[in-house]
């Protein structure tokens, strides 16, 4: 791909046209949507242990909360990350085959 980029444009030879900034935004708009995707289990199970502590703490006040918060929310957040790597070469290739897919279109709009 790499020599491909370099074949198709020459160094210094970038021209802008319409459309390649529209281009641009929508992969980098998707690209963000396969990150978000990727990591909001994680992110979801933190949170659901958030609300958890802090209704233990509303209702036990004795209870040392946040010495427990730091450790319950790591190892929380590592079980979820260890339970979606099986699924994380899945989902990189699949994001990797559309950025493939589509840089070519964009190398394309580059070109002289």
């Amino acid at each position: 791909v790499v020599k491909k980029s370099y074949l198709m444009i020459p160094v210094g030879g970038v021209v802008f046209r319409m459309g390649l900034v529209d281009i641009m935004i929508h992969m980098i708009g998707t690209l963000f949507i396969f990150a978000v995707q990727i990591v909001f289990p994680v992110l979801a199970s933190i949170f659901f242990v958030e609300v958890i502590i802090g209704v233990l703490a509303k209702t036990a006040k004795q209870f040392n909360v946040m010495m427990l918060q730091f450790p319950i929310k790591i190892l929380v957040g590592l079980i979820f990350f260890s339970i979606l790597l099986k699924g994380f070469p899945e989902a990189v290739g699949r994001m990797l085959q559309w950025v493939i897919d589509n840089f070519d279109q964009l190398l394309t709009l580059m070109s002289p």
